[in-house]
């Protein structure tokens, strides 16, 4: 990937984004898109990573994810401003796509 894509930098933990944008001397993110299902992981876990997330985004930068149940949805909502959920059926298993909102004020909900 990185002979296709050069200028293209990965980083593959997500529990030091901050780090990763310090690095990269970038101060906040217009938008965090996830594909891996939260709840695979320990509540201290997800807990960290939407933390390093809503700590990313500039106010009011988006978070996309999806999730296989609607199980995150009071811990996204006690983060960011949930402005949509969509639901995939046709996905396989079938998926609900969140698209979150830092606040524009305080970096809160």
């Amino acid at each position: 990937m990185q002979h296709q894509f050069p200028k293209f930098t990965c980083y593959t933990d997500g529990y030091e984004i901050q780090s990763a944008l310090e690095q990269e001397d970038v101060v906040q993110l217009d938008c965090v898109l996830r594909g891996l299902p939260f709840y695979n992981f320990p509540k201290p876990m997800r807990d960290r990573l939407i933390e390093q997330i809503r700590l990313s985004l500039k106010p009011g930068g988006l978070f996309i994810t999806f999730q296989y149940s609607l199980q995150m949805k009071q811990q996204l909502s006690d983060n960011f401003e949930i402005k949509e959920i969509l639901f995939v059926p046709m996905n396989v298993p079938p998926a609900f796509i969140y698209v979150c909102q830092k606040g524009a004020s305080t970096g809160e909900r």
